[in-house]
């Protein structure tokens, strides 16, 4: 269930708002809102949301489902800087150019539809494994200041590689 259908099953809010119109966009015009209104949507036809189908797509072991198949409770990880774990709690799905940087660098990212924002927001090409401290630390830090905080230069190098080449992949879908 999308947020919007959530949103309009409840009562009062179905009767007052077009959810319809939020999804196309015409209600998100800024940050704040726009972050709000971002999850993350199944990958394909897997039935995994894109968190769990990351999860288990770069454990280094097989990894362990729940009953219902749709959430990984073990597997291993091991982020940029080197943390493993066995819990996948101990993880965030981060965006490696901060979708902040993203927005804020392309105003006509809101003139985009609801599904092509989505589609950015969940792409897996700047999509990383990262411990949660780590993440909530870097937060909206640009990919150029926090790539200094990377303790092993190749994966640092790697980093700022992997964040250019999403930058340039996706610059071209912006207007000017």
């Amino acid at each position: 269930m999308s947020w919007s259908d959530w949103l309009a099953d409840i009562p009062i809010i179905g009767d007052l708002i077009d959810v319809s119109s939020i999804a196309e966009g015409l209600i998100i015009s800024n940050y704040g809102d726009l972050r709000d209104a971002m999850e993350w949507s199944e990958v394909g036809n897997t039935g995994l949301d894109t968190r769990q189908y990351m999860l288990a797509e770069q454990s280094l072991v097989p990894v362990v489902w729940n009953e219902a198949g749709t959430e990984v409770v073990s597997g291993k990880w091991e982020d940029i800087n080197g943390f493993t774990s066995t819990d996948p709690e101990d993880f965030d799905i981060d965006h490696r150019l901060a979708f902040s940087q993203i927005v804020n660098q392309h105003p006509s990212f809101y003139d985009l539809s609801f599904d092509e924002q989505l589609e950015i927001y969940n792409d897996r090409e700047n999509l990383q494994i990262l411990r949660d401290v780590e993440n909530r630390e870097k937060s909206n830090m640009p990919a150029s200041e926090y790539a200094s905080r990377i303790l092993d230069s190749e994966e640092r190098a790697q980093f700022v590689e992997n964040a250019k080449a999403y930058w340039d992949s996706i610059r071209g879908r912006f207007r000017s």
